[in-house]
C-alpha cells in the first residue's frame, strides 16, 4: 500500500539529510577544481542530456503498468539497457567535436560517456522501486552523496578524471542498491508483448522526452558557446543553490502512484501534498534571499560573479507548484488503457498537451538567451529562464487551473512565519561556514515554531510525524 504523506515525508526528510553531504561534496570540488575545469564539467553534464532522450521511452508506461500491478518489472530494466546502446555509441563518435567547442580534452568525455548505460540502469530501476515502494528511493541522495565524499577525499588529486571516477562509482554503488531492492520484483519473466506495446506508445514518449532535453540542456549549451568554461563553472554554482528549492518536490513522490493506482479522494490527495510543498518552498526561498552571498561563499569566493543570475532565478522555483499539478493531470490521463490507442487520441490528451510546452519553452527561451547572455551573461541567461518559466506556468494555469489547490488562507500563515523568521535572521546574520549552518538551522526552529502557533494543521502533521518516528503508528511496507 503507497501512503502518500508517509512516502513523501520521507523523502523530504531523506531529502534534507542529503542536503549537508550534498552541498559538502560539492564545496570540496568547486573548491579543488579549477573554474575552468568546473565549467567543463558543466558543459558535459549538459551534453549528456541530449543523448539521454530515449532513456524515459519506456519508463513512464512501464510505471503504468508496473504501479496497477502488472508483474513487468524485469522487462522495463533489460529494455532500458538495450536502449542505452546506441546513444552511448553516439555520444563517443562526437565527443572530441564536443571537447573542441569547449577547449578541453576528450578524455573527460569519453570518460563520461559511461554515464549514459548507467543512467538509463538507474532510470529503469528507480522505475520498477518508485512504482512498488516509492519510499525506498528516499535513500538515494544519501547513498550518492556518502560514497562521493568518501572517494573524493582520495580521487580528487587526479582533477577532472578523480571527479568523474567518483562519480561513476558512486552511482555503480547505487545501481546495486535498487538491484537489491528490486530482486523480489525482478523474477518474472521477460515480457515481449508488453515491450512491444511499450514500444508501440513510444513514439508519444519520444515527442515529450525530446522536448524536454532541448530545453534542459538549452542554457549549457548556449553559455558554452558564447561564454567561457569559467562562466559556465559560475553558472553552475547558481544552479546548484537554487536547485537546493526543488528538495520540497519530493513530498509529491508517492502521489503519482496513488494516483493511478485509486481514484478515490483525488483532489484531497492533490491538495494536501501541494500544500505541504508550500509549507517548506516559501521559507525556502525567503531563506535563499538573505543567505545568498553565505551560500556561494560555501563554493569558494572566486564563484561570487554568480551573485546575481542567483537571485534573478529564484522565483522562478515557486512554479515548483505545477509538479503536482503535472502527476494529477497526468495520472487522470487513460488514454493509455484504450484497446486502439490512435495518434488521433494522443493530440487530444492532456500528457500531448503538457509535453508539448517543453518546445514553447524552447521557442520562447531561444531567443531570449541569444540576446540577454551576449549582453548580461550568465544573469542574462537567468532571466531568460524565469522569464520563460513564468510564462508557461501562467499557461497551464489557464489551461488546468493549477492554482485550485492552493489554500490562500495557509499560505498568509506560511508568508507570515517565513517573515517572522527572516527578521530572527537579519538580527544574527553573519558570514562564514558555521555561522551559515547556524543560521539555517535556527532558522528553520523559527518558522516551525512560529507556524505551528499560527496554524492547527501544521501542529497536527507534526504530531503525526512524531508519531510515525516513535513507531506508534504502524508503518505498512
Amino acid at each position: 500500500m503507497i501512503r502518500v504523506r508517509y512516502t513523501g515525508l520521507l523523502m523530504f526528510a531523506s531529502s534534507i539529510l542529503s542536503l549537508g553531504t550534498g552541498l559538502v561534496f560539492s564545496s570540496l570540488v568547486a573548491r579543488e577544481l579549477a573554474k575552468f575545469d568546473y565549467g567543463v564539467w558543466t558543459f558535459i553534464s549538459g551534453t549528456l542530456v541530449y543523448f539521454q532522450v530515449s532513456q524515459g521511452l519506456i519508463t513512464s508506461w512501464a510505471f503504468r503498468d508496473i504501479a496497477r500491478g502488472k508483474p513487468v518489472e524485469k522487462t522495463c530494466v533489460v529494455s532500458e539497457l538495450l536502449l542505452s546502446i546506441p546513444p552511448f555509441i553516439a555520444y563517443v563518435i562526437v565527443a572530441p567535436y564536443l571537447s573542441r567547442i569547449i577547449g578541453s580534452s576528450p578524455t573527460f568525455f569519453y570518460m563520461s560517456s559511461l554515464f549514459i548505460p548507467i543512467y538509463f540502469m538507474v532510470e529503469g530501476l528507480s522505475t520498477v522501486v518508485g512504482a512498488r515502494s516509492p519510499h525506498k528511493l528516499a535513500y538515494r541522495d544519501i547513498i550518492l552523496d556518502s560514497i562521493k565524499i568518501f572517494l573524493i577525499l582520495w580521487l580528487i588529486q587526479f582533477g577532472l578524471s578523480g571527479f568523474i571516477a567518483t562519480v561513476l562509482i558512486a552511482y555503480c554503488s547505487y545501481i546495486c542498491y535498487c538491484l537489491y531492492i528490486a530482486k523480489d520484483f525482478m523474477r518474472s519473466e521477460f515480457d515481449l508483448e508488453s515491450l512491444k506495446r511499450w514500444l508501440s506508445f513510444s513514439w508519444v514518449n519520444l515527442y515529450g522526452d525530446f522536448g524536454s532535453a532541448i530545453s534542459s540542456g538549452l542554457s549549457i549549451l548556449f553559455l558554452g558557446i558564447l561564454t567561457s568554461p569559467s562562466a559556465l563553472g559560475s553558472w553552475s554554482i547558481a544552479l546548484t543553490i537554487a536547485r537546493l528549492l526543488k528538495i520540497p518536490s519530493t513530498l509529491s513522490s508517492a502521489l503519482y502512484p496513488k494516483l493511478l493506482s485509486e481514484e478515490e479522494k483525488k483532489g484531497a490527495y492533490v491538495e494536501e501534498v501541494t500544500m505541504l510543498i508550500l509549507m517548506f518552498l516559501v521559507p525556502m526561498i525567503v531563506g535563499c534571499y538573505l543567505l545568498a552571498p553565505n551560500l556561494i561563499d560555501f563554493f569558494g569566493s572566486k564563484y561570487s560573479d554568480s551573485l546575481p543570475a542567483l537571485y534573478v532565478l529564484i522565483p522562478s522555483y515557486m512554479c515548483m507548484i505545477i509538479t503536482v499539478s503535472d502527476s494529477a493531470i497526468s495520472a487522470a490521463d487513460k488514454t493509455d488503457l484504450e484497446e486502439h490507442f490512435s495518434v488521433t487520441m494522443w493530440l487530444r490528451s492532456n500528457i500531448f498537451l503538457l509535453n508539448s510546452l517543453n518546445y514553447l519553452s524552447v521557442i520562447i527561451s531561444a531567443p531570449l538567451m541569444l540576446l540577454l547572455i551576449s549582453k548580461y551573461g550568465i544573469t542574462g541567461c537567468a532571466i531568460a529562464t524565469s522569464v520563460t518559466t513564468a510564462i508557461i506556468f501562467l499557461l497551464k494555469n489557464l489551461k488546468f487551473n493549477v492554482l485550485k489547490s492552493i489554500s490562500y488562507r495557509r499560505l498568509v500563515k506560511f508568508l507570515l512565519a517565513s517573515f517572522i523568521m527572516s527578521v530572527f535572521v537579519q538580527l544574527i546574520y553573519g558570514r562564514g561556514t558555521v555561522r551559515t549552518f547556524f543560521l539555517v538551522i535556527t532558522g528553520v526552529a523559527v518558522y516551525l515554531i512560529s507556524l505551528s502557533i499560527l496554524d492547527r494543521q501544521t501542529r497536527d502533521l507534526l504530531s503525526k510525524v512524531l508519531n510515525e518516528v516513535t513507531g506508534r503508528v504502524r508503518v505498512e511496507p
